[in-house]
């Protein structure tokens, strides 16, 4: 059968074995790019993933505290979360929708409630030419706002001497 196959093949006029080696090369350089790519996300994923740890530690030890403890419900804190990735994902940006979620923040305890429940996404960037940014919360924020932007979001957090940045 293999005898057979590669009988073809040299019996084939020069410029489509010529076009079968460069679409042959074209697929083995595209699998070597993914597999690459795999490697860093995992890479990544790791530092999240220990982000993420440091950030559930923190809010249970907030947690613990009644003067301390988060407002919101770990349902609510989903859906805002839920809320910040739509209003990023895609193309354009949602601002408004991102300041209305840290209007209805209370503590420290809640934004943390909101990064835990955010945990690691994909944020895509809606065009082929701008690549997607995969990150926390606090990351993908970082990287759909402009200056004012995030500015604004700090002033918001301030104002109810909620401790975090972004």
């Amino acid at each position: 059968m293999a005898n057979q196959v590669g009988n073809i093949y040299k019996n084939l006029d020069p410029r489509i074995r010529l076009g079968v080696q460069v679409v042959g090369f074209a697929v083995g350089i595209y699998i070597i790019y993914r597999l690459i790519k795999g490697v860093n996300t995992l890479q990544q994923d790791q530092q999240f993933q220990s982000e993420e740890q440091s950030t559930a530690n923190e809010l249970t030890q907030l947690n613990k505290n009644p003067y301390t403890r988060q407002k919101i419900t770990e349902s609510q804190a989903k859906s805002y979360a839920n809320k910040l990735y739509q209003a990023m994902n895609g193309l354009g940006t949602d601002e408004q929708q991102i300041y209305s979620v840290f209007y209805k923040l209370q503590n420290d305890a809640d934004f943390l409630a909101i990064q835990n429940a955010y945990g690691t996404k994909t944020i895509s960037s809606g065009s082929y030419f701008v690549s997607d940014v995969r990150g926390t919360m606090v990351t993908c924020l970082s990287s759909e706002l402009d200056i004012d932007e995030t500015k604004k979001v700090n002033d918001i957090l301030r104002s109810k001497k909620i401790k975090f940045r972004i």
